[in-house]
């Protein structure tokens, strides 16, 4: 399984933007809120395996701890996942 979404990291930056696109079409239907807790789980995943895998290439690794950097990971995420259930994904508006 890991396997598989490891090509994840080979995406073309032109299909993750037509895939934001698309998102941003249906944004209103519960479509569009699948396909962007989809897309929100993808990213996520992708920036935790970059970070392990840049990690894993550092020869210093006291540069970096790989544990602080999950935690801190975990932390947006749950961040911005509690700010969309506050605002109901709307954002806020300003009057």
């Amino acid at each position: 399984m890991k396997k598989q979404l490891d090509k994840i990291l080979t995406i073309q930056p032109w299909a993750i933007a037509v895939s934001f696109i698309t998102v941003g079409f249906f944004r209103e239907s519960i479509l569009g809120y699948f396909m962007f807790f989809i897309m929100f789980i993808l990213f996520t995943y992708w920036k935790l395996r970059l970070g392990e895998e840049l990690y894993s290439r550092l020869e210093d690794k006291s540069i970096l701890s790989l544990k602080r950097f999950r935690y801190q990971l975990a932390f947006v995420v749950l961040y911005l996942f509690g700010v969309l259930i506050i605002t109901d994904g709307f954002g806020y508006s300003i009057n």
